[in-house]
């Protein structure tokens, strides 16, 4: 009786430990954190949740990065996709823009804006039935999520006014991105 309790116990240590080294964890965060890619001295800046995906936006040195995690069954995994950005001087930023294919059916995007300009009052992405709009706060990131896969040029992300006049067309270079 006490070498199979002892039998158990082992089996089920065994079992947690394969789990944890394939880098799953209880919760969302921890599985980020966990993502190869992921340094010890990156901080969370900002997060989405679209369906079971959890995307969270990380700050490390000279860049942003991006990682999404699924939930699989009570546990979370990062699929080790990871979405890098430089840092920029830019005074509306794309901070990162995550674009997923997760089947033939389905897809995510997230973009993550930040603004330093005091002339833009809101941000437009999208189009038609797919089309957003936020208002944004200067120095706050703000988050656009969509459950399909929209492609970084199709998204027409565009930066307006009060007077809703256009002031910044965002793209992957967004110097001197002034309309």
């Amino acid at each position: 009786m006490r070498k199979k309790i002892i039998m158990a116990v082992l089996s089920i240590l065994l079992i947690a430990l394969i789990i944890y080294n394939q880098g799953f964890a209880f919760n969302p965060l921890t599985a980020a954190e966990r993502n190869q890619y992921v340094s010890a001295d990156a901080k969370v800046i900002s997060q989405a949740v679209i369906g079971n995906q959890y995307l969270f936006v990380f700050e490390k040195d000279e860049e942003y990065q991006a990682i999404i995690v699924q939930k699989h069954l009570v546990l979370w995994k990062s699929n080790n996709w990871s979405f890098h950005s430089k840092k920029s001087s830019d005074l509306i930023r794309l901070i990162s823009y995550c674009g997923v294919s997760l089947d033939d059916h389905t897809g995510i995007t997230a973009v993550f804006i930040q603004n330093f300009d005091d002339n833009v009052s809101f941000v437009k992405i999208g189009t038609g039935s797919d089309e957003q709009e936020k208002n944004v706060v200067p120095g706050e990131i703000i988050v656009f999520t969509l459950s399909k896969l929209i492609d970084f040029k199709d998204l027409n992300a565009i930066a307006y006014s009060n007077e809703l006049s256009p002031l910044y067309k965002l793209d992957n270079k967004i110097k001197d991105g002034a309309i």
